[in-house]
């Protein structure tokens, strides 16, 4: 009897301290988000409320106010977006059919393949954009050649932008699709022509809607960084002549000094991608779709 109760206890005191390994084990992964998350969010919260006036510092909601009211900026946000979306609709056009098919390629040559993929991310992104630069951007060899036989400056026009950001930013699209194309049970899809449907019926029913947690991934991984890119514009387009990049505005205000503005303009920012991707969210009526669940 009391080697069964010796065994109980013993039972009862791993269950009850299970939970406290799991926490500690995320610890970690708290800390990180805490310091390198949490904390700089406050800071930059701090920042927009405050102008410096000389050596004084100065509480004020001034700086959403003129972020808010100043024309420029909504052009340039306007800018922004609209070379994001560009951009993300290409690699979505790219990246989901190159998924499909690696997904559907022999196992022995997938990660050879995604090797290939994610093997231009190891070099530093300002070297790759400058490398670009030297074919796309102001006097490069691609450029000038298109320009005095064909009449089409790329750098000018926002052409050599919207490669470079498709260039960075195309594994970004291509790898989350992949990963929820490869998780889906092939009863599923064997289901599909077993019910009769032809192969574009299975794609359209069963193959892509259980494959768009995948695409909304991408779209936000692509879409985010896009938007507020600063090397990529700098080099790859004119923006004095079809405005400045968000990201490149709040560049300038904090080497200018101007901390509360471009802190404003960040929030603001920040905020307005956070409901875009929520909302985003909403639209994905399979992502509590497991296996078996029906």
């Amino acid at each position: 009897m009391s080697t069964f109760k010796k065994s109980l206890k013993r039972h009862v005191k791993l269950k009850f301290h299970k939970p406290d390994v799991v926490k500690s084990l995320a610890l970690p992964t708290l800390l990180v988000i805490l310091v390198l998350i949490v904390l700089p969010m406050l800071l930059l919260l701090g920042y927009s409320f405050i102008n410096k006036e000389g050596i004084a510092f100065k509480l004020t909601f001034n700086n959403y106010v003129v972020a808010f009211a100043t024309s420029y900026y909504w052009d340039s946000l306007f800018v922004s977006f609209k070379y994001a979306l560009i951009a993300t609709l290409i690699c979505l056009l790219i990246g989901y059919p190159f998924a499909y098919f690696l997904s559907k390629v022999h196992p022995r040559y997938q990660g050879i393949i995604l090797l290939l993929i994610n093997a231009p991310m190891w070099v530093n992104m300002t070297l790759r954009v400058f490398g670009l630069k030297a074919l796309l951007g102001n006097g490069g060899i691609i450029q000038q050649f298109l320009v005095e036989n064909f009449h089409f400056d790329v750098y000018n026009n926002g052409v050599a932008l919207v490669i470079g950001l498709v260039y960075i930013y195309l594994p970004f699209m291509i790898i989350p699709i992949y990963t929820t194309l490869i998780k889906i049970d092939p009863a599923h899809i064997e289901a599909g022509y077993d019910l009769g449907a032809n192969p574009f019926k299975v794609f359209q029913k069963i193959t892509f809607p259980l494959s768009f947690s995948g695409v909304l991934s991408g779209i936000t991984m692509v879409f985010l960084p896009t938007a507020t890119a600063i090397v990529a514009p700098h080099y790859l387009y004119n923006w004095s002549s079809g405005g400045q990049f968000i990201g490149q505005i709040i560049e300038a205000k904090v080497n200018k000094g101007y901390y509360g503005e471009g802190s404003a303009i960040s929030i603001f920012l920040a905020i307005l991608i956070t409901i875009m991707s929520l909302t985003a969210n909403k639209f994905d009526r399979y992502a509590t779709l497991s296996e078996g669940e029906e």
